[in-house]
């Protein structure tokens, strides 16, 4: 695959809470970060909202639509997705559609998981319904066994990853507990879904993107072009020589 491997980079967001969010200010550092990362030839963003819950907040909705909205605006030959830490499609859906987002991120589709906040089962049906409702296309990218959890009756990998493309993703994310795991995962779904588009979903590093890139159709980045030390601001010189060593592939 080479050079046609898509690199997407992942900006997350506060989780919004009582307080009082200064959305301006917010705002500036979202096309900052996001910046940083096209500035080296990233074409492919996503915006993570990283407030707990169930279901998304109106605050969160309506927050990240703006957002949205502003980025695709300032960069409007990017690649912009939305991903909700609230397990709610419909409402990434809506947010996706108001600000002319090209896709969402579903964590958990299809099965149930177990996680920090307790049983979180799949939602293809929601987002069933609600492209219903799409004034536009909005893809959907779904990962298999998020590895931020234990899934609840396990199916073989090609099992599930037929369930997920029978209801409906357009993308397979797939993450190991580890890199090698992750690779093999992703040679194994590839070898029985040929056409379906696999993303590797972490553990992508400078050292190991070249391995990676021969096994996937795109690829799944953040913390590892983060500046050491903090968790809000991502570093040029990272995001810069990761993407040297994509193109060198």
């Amino acid at each position: 695959m080479g050079k046609s491997c898509r690199i997407t980079g992942v900006v997350h967001l506060p989780p919004f809470g009582a307080d009082r969010i200064h959305v301006e200010g917010l705002e500036c550092w979202l096309l900052e970060q996001i910046g940083r990362h096209v500035e080296y030839g990233i074409t492919s963003m996503m915006i993570q909202d990283q407030t707990p819950g169930e279901r998304a907040g109106l605050k969160n909705v309506a927050i990240l639509s703006a957002l949205g909205r502003t980025v695709k605006r300032m960069f409007p030959d990017l690649s912009l997705g939305i991903i909700l830490e609230a397990n709610n499609p419909s409402a990434a859906m809506y947010i996706a559609n108001a600000c002319g987002a090209d896709f969402i991120r579903q964590k958990v589709f299809i099965g149930a998981m177990i996680k920090a906040g307790g049983v979180i089962n799949g939602r293809a049906g929601e987002v069933w319904e609600a492209r219903k409702d799409m004034d536009g296309p909005v893809s959907v990218l779904t990962d298999i066994y998020d590895r931020t959890g234990v899934p609840l009756g396990p199916l073989p990998i090609e099992t599930a990853a037929g369930q997920v493309l029978k209801y409906g993703s357009d993308g397979l994310i797939l993450t190991g507990r580890n890199f090698g795991e992750s690779l093999e995962l992703a040679d194994r779904v590839r070898k029985h879904f040929p056409q379906a588009p696999v993303y590797l979903g972490g553990g992508i590093t400078e050292k190991n993107v070249g391995e990676a890139i021969p096994h996937c159709d795109g690829m799944i980045v953040s913390s590892c072009l983060l500046e050491d030390g903090k968790d809000n601001e991502w570093s040029r010189q990272k995001i810069k020589s990761f993407m040297d060593c994509v193109h060198g592939q």
